[in-house]
């Protein structure tokens, strides 16, 4: 995600001081991710999810922000279901304005031009 950090904190056996590195998102390409799921196991941690499903759930959470965003502009009920189908939710976006510009007939439930 844009404007996230990385942070690598090791303790030499025995040692009470933590040595850290922070590491800007600039620096996670798959490779640089896939080094730190290696440190997070080998330090006995359970490993975050490849980078890829990560970048696909912010990307997700995004869409959907953006299309609950976008409903609410037109008064348009919001189905869960769009939350994980943009072709439903695109479809019924549209059809919603159509009905709003009045080239529709309004259903039970739709919003009123």
């Amino acid at each position: 995600m844009r404007g996230s950090l990385g942070l690598i904190g090791v303790r030499a056996p025995g040692e009470e001081q933590v040595r850290q590195w922070v590491v800007p998102e600039i620096g996670w390409d798959a490779a640089s991710f896939d080094g730190m799921r290696v440190l997070q196991t080998a330090a006995g941690f359970r490993p975050a999810p490849p980078r890829e499903v990560l970048v696909q759930e912010e990307r997700r959470g995004r869409v959907e922000a953006a299309h609950r965003e976008l409903a609410a502009r037109l008064d348009m009920p919001w189905r869960e279901e769009y939350a994980h189908d943009e072709v439903a939710f695109q479809a019924e976006f549209d059809r919603v304005r159509r009905v709003l510009g009045g080239r529709e007939e309004p259903r039970d439930g739709d919003p009123r031009p």
